[in-house]
C-alpha cells in the first residue's frame, strides 16, 4: 500500500512539473511571437520545450539543428540579472509562485 501511494505521489509531481513547464513556455512563446523576437532569443533552460520553434529551412540546408538571427538580443534564464532588463513569467498555484523564468535583454 505504501508503494502505491509513493507511485501516485511521483506521478502527480511529474504531471505538475509538466503543467508548469508547458504553462511557462506558452506564456513566453506568446510574447516572443507578438514581438517577433523568436530568432533573437537564446532559449536557455527551456530548450527542449522550444527547440522545434527554432527550426528553419536554412537549418535544413546547412545541416544544423537551430536557427538564430546573427545577433541574439534576449536570453531565457532561471535567474534574474541585476544589471540587465528582464521580464518575469511565473507559475502560480494557490497564490504562491512555484517557478519563475526571466526573459533577459542583453
Amino acid at each position: 500500500m505504501i508503494n502505491l501511494k509513493f507511485n501516485v505521489l511521483i506521478i502527480l509531481l511529474l504531471l505538475l512539473n509538466y503543467n508548469i513547464q508547458s504553462n511557462l513556455t506558452s506564456q513566453l512563446f506568446t510574447i516572443m511571437k507578438e514581438r517577433d523576437i523568436i530568432f533573437q532569443t537564446n532559449p536557455g533552460p527551456l530548450l527542449p520545450h522550444l527547440m522545434h520553434e527554432y527550426q528553419h529551412i536554412k537549418n535544413y540546408k546547412n545541416k544544423r539543428l537551430m536557427y538564430f538571427d546573427t545577433i541574439t538580443r534576449y536570453k531565457i534564464s532561471n535567474e534574474p540579472f541585476n544589471n540587465k532588463r528582464s521580464e518575469v513569467f511565473s507559475y502560480n498555484l494557490f497564490g504562491k509562485s512555484l517557478k519563475k523564468i526571466y526573459l533577459v535583454s542583453y
